[in-house]
């Protein structure tokens, strides 16, 4: 149960660290893009854009895949609540 909760602990502390550097880096790009974009107000164009993901999804969908690659599977072997 220890290694269950160190694992854990590991996997979010990873979350934490890459939303971090992430925001930084979002935040970059937003910035470059608004300077673009105060560059070029006379440049209106009626291409439309492809949709984006949000990030946030991108990294709920992550930390989820993480946790669980991360964390033991149970096999028919170990010590469940029931058969303890």
């Amino acid at each position: 149960m220890h290694l269950v909760s160190l694992v854990g602990q590991v996997a979010l502390q990873q979350v934490a660290y890459l939303e971090v550097l992430v925001s930084a880096e979002l935040r970059r790009r937003r910035i470059l893009r608004e300077e673009e974009k105060t560059k070029k107000h006379s440049d209106s164009s009626t291409k439309k854009q492809r949709p984006r993901v949000r990030t946030e999804v991108f990294f709920v969908l992550w930390a989820a895949l993480l946790v669980s690659q991360l964390l033991p599977q149970q096999t028919s072997g170990e010590c469940t609540p029931e058969n303890a």
